[in-house]
């Protein structure tokens, strides 16, 4: 498994792992609002602080994006592209991992766009980018944990980590979950494994967003960068069918370059972070 060297000292920690409940949500974005704000408003109009948040076929009026980049100092091992602006855009899909950066809500978003001349694929820029039209979203709401940005000084970036958070006492009803972070050099579909086996999570649906280095595919897709960004498409595992999680994921390179397909099931590890969304399944019935 390829494997990158970041500047700084090796975190002991390698998966921060949170246990919290989720709630299937259907939240209200609002036109001429940021993404960002239309999000945080959506949740917190929900009784929700934190949430995950997938995006579909949504019209903005503007639409701005970086892709990875090769760091222009010793300091990181990658960094962002110059801006890419659509006017307007369109989400083809997106997910959007909602919490919160120096005190104030926080989106961090990975998404395919619908470019006019074809598809692409990046890290969307949460408010520069507005909704065109007031429209909805489903999402996860999420009760006793939520990401929280701090300095991290293994990658010399400030990271969504996975922290507890006081829980609201929502009546609603929602289903056991963990929200997790994942550390550079971890397997990913390993770590997901674990997560679930650790926190005995019933058949786990999977969410999430972050980087690789490199990418292997199932069915033989590859991207050779070492830090490419990447979206959870669909993500479940079901122990009694299948040995490893079943992971869809769509990723970007530097250059633009773009694959989607099911992850292989070892050798893929994460290059700055990932951050995952794990619900366990509703139980059936006695």
């Amino acid at each position: 498994m390829r494997t990158v060297k970041h500047p700084g000292p090796r975190a002991a920690r390698r998966v921060e792992a949170v246990r919290c409940e989720a709630f299937a949500l259907e939240i209200q974005l609002k036109a001429g609002l940021s993404v960002n704000e239309a999000i945080a408003r959506g949740l917190a109009d929900a009784g929700c602080s934190a949430g995950y948040v997938w995006l579909q076929d949504i019209a903005l009026t503007r639409l701005q994006y970086v892709i990875p980049a090769v760091s222009p100092d010793e300091e990181h091992i990658a960094w962002y592209s110059t801006t890419r602006t659509m006017e307007p855009g369109t989400i083809l899909r997106a997910g959007c991992m909602a919490g919160w950066r120096d005190g104030q809500a926080f989106v961090h978003c990975h998404g395919l766009w619908d470019s006019g001349d074809g598809v692409r694929m990046g890290h969307l820029l949460p408010f520069e980018s507005v909704v065109a039209e007031d429209c909805k979203a489903r999402a996860w709401g999420i009760d006793g944990a939520a990401m929280v940005a701090r300095d991290d000084h293994e990658t010399n970036f400030k990271l969504f980590a996975a922290s507890a958070a006081p829980s609201t006492g929502s009546l609603m009803a929602g289903r056991r979950a963990v929200l997790a972070s994942v550390r550079p050099n971890e397997d990913l579909v390993a770590s997901i494994r674990e997560i679930a086996r650790l926190n005995d999570l019933d058949r786990p649906d999977i969410f999430g967003i972050g980087s690789l280095v490199g990418c292997r595919l199932a069915g033989g897709g590859s991207l050779a960068w070492h830090a490419n960004e990447a979206l959870i498409v669909s993500g479940s595992w079901d122990p009694s069918r299948a040995d490893e999680p079943q992971i869809e994921i769509a990723l970007v390179d530097h250059s633009g370059q773009m694959v989607r397909g099911q992850l292989a099931p070892t050798g893929n590890a994460v290059s700055v972070t990932f951050e995952l969304l794990l619900v366990g399944r509703q139980r059936e019935p006695a």
